[in-house]
């Protein structure tokens, strides 16, 4: 079993998981519903912060502790029809991938991911050149609520995505 905010979650299938993850934060906040993140940070404590700034702001907060759970729940939910508003990855994940390599198999999944690298440390390339790596906003360590849910509202509410390939553009286009 895993934890995700406050919910167990046991190894059923990938649409029952996701069903029930779904329908857990619906009971939760069906009034203020602002959107579905997925946060990825290996530190509980930053978690649970960013768990709580966000419930409280009214969006939907599932939490990772890996890129590799990261990915998991991103894809799995956006197959199963919950797809996620935006995710916010932290760049540095110790013995584990961490933002620069989950952006890209989250883009490669998605082509219009709206992900945003989030890092302490502010000389980290990343955070400096956040569109160059493919994600759409940064967020330096520490924040505010303020600066949060400002970062994520601008993520959520950008209609371009600037990340689509010629390719990309062509295939849909028809």
């Amino acid at each position: 079993m895993r934890q995700n905010a406050d919910k167990l979650i046991e190894n059923n299938s990938d649409e029952e998981m996701v069903t029930a993850m779904m329908s857990k934060t619906q009971k939760v906040s069906p009034l203020s519903h602002k959107g579905s993140i997925l946060v990825m940070d290996d530190e509980f404590t930053i978690r649970n912060f960013i768990f709580h700034m966000l419930k409280v702001s009214g969006y939907r907060v599932f939490l990772t502790r890996n890129g590799d759970e990261a990915v998991e729940y991103y894809t799995k939910a956006k197959k199963c029809g919950y797809p996620f508003d935006a995710a916010i990855l932290d760049v540095n994940i110790p013995n584990g991938m961490g933002g620069k390599d989950v952006i890209k198999k989250l883009r490669a999944a998605d082509p219009d991911v709206k992900a945003i690298v989030m890092s302490g440390d502010s000389t980290d390339p990343a955070l400096l050149n956040y569109k160059a790596y493919g994600f759409i906003e940064a967020l330096p360590k520490p924040f505010t609520l303020g600066e949060l849910t400002h970062v994520l509202h601008r993520a959520i509410t950008s209609v371009k995505n600037v990340f689509r390939s010629a390719e990309h553009k062509v295939a849909f286009s028809r």
